[in-house]
């Protein structure tokens, strides 16, 4: 029940002293997807015991379905609530290139300079207030994301270092 989970973060946080919760996913926390005010609720709890704890609660959430999965996602597309993006000091949205997978599973030669997966910050309220892109490639070796199309992963040291090829 949505009392139950921020009733758990709370405890985590309060009692556990934990800095970092992840909550998957928002649509397991409230009972009805068009159950709007329960969605605000919990988002809003959620709020008050990161700033009550100095905790960061991250939820994952999921966006509409866009018209089609190469369209690049935005705020307005977050599925739900529109209190969701209003109350969160941070909104990160996702993107995988669907059309550059689906290219390399029909045996096409993809362009590696297109990332893997994109991280868009669309909203920073605390901090520099950066807002932006960040391209990401899959690592198939480490089954990690990358910062570059050439990067590689040194395997042998703790902790794994990025590695770019010339």
């Amino acid at each position: 029940t949505p009392q139950k989970i921020v009733a758990v973060v709370r405890y985590m946080c309060k009692v556990l002293g934990i800095k970092h919760v992840f909550v998957d996913s928002l649509m397991k926390c409230v009972k009805d997807d068009d159950d709007y005010n329960g969605q605000k609720h919990v988002v809003d709890e959620f709020c008050a015991i990161a700033k009550d704890y100095d905790a960061h609660i991250h939820l994952v959430h999921h966006l509409r379905k866009g018209n089609k999965e190469s369209d690049l996602p935005d705020k307005s597309d977050v599925k739900g609530a529109g209190s969701i993006v209003d109350q969160v000091d941070n909104l990160l949205l996702v993107w995988r290139n669907k059309p550059k997978e689906d290219e390399l599973a029909a045996g096409k030669n993809a362009k590696a300079e297109e990332p893997d997966s994109v991280v868009f910050c669309k909203k920073q309220r605390n901090g520099t207030g950066w807002e932006g892109s960040i391209r990401l490639w899959f690592h198939k070796a480490s089954m990690q994301y990358v910062g570059s199309p050439n990067a590689t992963l040194d395997m042998r040291p703790w902790p794994h270092r990025e590695i770019t090829r010339g």
